[in-house]
């Protein structure tokens, strides 16, 4: 966890495990500015557009000063856990009516 920053120029991602990490270590994202990285991350990274080369380029060079806290990072990181994870597809099975 001694990474200045992780950068993750990716077009697609299913999930965004790899910024969640990050996160967790407290680490800057700068990140592609698309759904699944936006949902993890949300305001904890900096983001650019993945098709456009030169803005990949500044926000790397502005983004390497975040503008979130190493504590703001590390509690959006803590929003994902199993427990957490379980317990909101239990509500959303009731939601449906749907008893496992």
């Amino acid at each position: 966890c001694s990474a200045q920053a992780l950068v993750m120029p990716s077009r697609f991602e299913g999930f965004g495990l790899p910024a969640l990490e990050a996160l967790a270590c407290g680490t800057n994202v700068i990140c592609s500015d698309i759904p699944s990285l936006r949902e993890v991350c949300a305001d904890a990274a900096t983001y650019f557009d993945p098709h456009r080369p030169e803005d990949i380029a500044a926000t790397i060079e502005s983004g390497l000063v975040s503008r979130r806290s190493r504590q703001h990072r590390l509690n959006r990181a803590g929003l994902f856990t199993w427990s957490r994870n379980v317990d909101l597809m239990f509500r959303a099975f009731d939601a449906v009516g749907l008893r496992i």
